[in-house]
């Protein structure tokens, strides 16, 4: 089918530890696997892995769910393991970061339509994404799911593809409301923010501060130095692999001294705790 899992156990015979349980969840697992193979270079027009590519770019393309201008690659939520919002921010970031990169006119109108996807699917009064659209569940969202939709817009806008500005802006206003007071920090839902409201995440901190960056803060911001300053001076967490995979996006768009010691550790950290 082209298409990839994360329940791993399907394919390593029990043999894996932590295989993940998530069956259903293929768009998601075949546009993070997809996101592997484009960033290093390989696409479905060229390089040494361009059939695998091209097979799991026409899985994403059939499995698309399009309607009146909109294309989701949202299945379903509720803990059934179906792919939710976040299998669509995976798969749109790829499919996006694939025309971006080849504009192959046959990937342009899964991409476009993705992306159009993000805007019912935001809750227009918080500027939040959830697990679910807004058109479901009516949740106010949480500043983990709306990463992924800013990294797929953010990829869209440098492809050319067609962005809304205004969805853009509520999810800054989301953003706002999720910040720790005085603070850099982020916080993962307003519940969370109401119950500890200084004590925010680091995950969720690296992923909000990527987020303003990808939104055209600039560097120099107050929030964004400071952020940048902690990240550098802690280094890659050695548990919290979510963490580091935001931080090490700030850092590399934050660029500098700071950038080039962190990669250092980041990349011999991976390399080094491989099974």
């Amino acid at each position: 089918t082209g298409a990839w899992t994360w329940s791993h156990s399907l394919v390593c015979g029990g043999k894996c530890d932590h295989p993940g349980e998530r069956t259903a969840s293929m768009n998601g697992a075949t546009g993070m696997a997809l996101m592997c193979f484009l960033g290093a270079g390989q696409t479905h027009m060229e390089g040494e892995y361009k059939e695998t590519v091209f097979k799991g770019l026409s899985f994403l393309i059939q499995s698309l769910k399009a309607q009146g201008g909109y294309g989701a690659w949202w299945v379903g939520s509720g803990g059934k393991g179906l792919d939710d919002m976040y299998g669509h921010g995976i798969a749109s970031i790829a499919m996006c970061e694939a025309y971006g990169m080849t504009r192959d006119p046959r990937l342009r109108e899964a991409a476009q339509l993705s992306i159009n996807y993000m805007t019912p699917a935001q809750n227009p009064q918080t500027g939040g994404w959830h697990y679910s659209p807004y058109i479901q569940d009516k949740m106010p969202g949480d500043t983990s799911v709306v990463g992924w939709q800013m990294m797929a817009i953010k990829s869209a806008a440098m492809s050319g593809l067609n962005v809304d500005l205004d969805t853009v802006r509520r999810a800054n206003f989301f953003l706002d409301t999720m910040m720790v007071p005085g603070g850099f920090g982020y916080h993962y839902s307003m519940d969370s923010k109401q119950k500890n409201p200084l004590e925010y995440r680091p995950a969720m901190t690296a992923c909000g501060v990527l987020c303003r960056m990808y939104s055209g803060w600039k560097k120099d911001e107050p929030s964004i130095k400071a952020a940048a300053a902690k990240f550098a001076e802690a280094g890659p967490s050695k548990s919290d692999i979510y963490y580091n995979y935001y931080a090490t996006q700030v850092m590399k768009q934050y660029g500098g001294p700071e950038w080039e010691s962190w990669n250092v550790r980041m990349r011999d950290q991976i390399v080094s705790t491989q099974v």
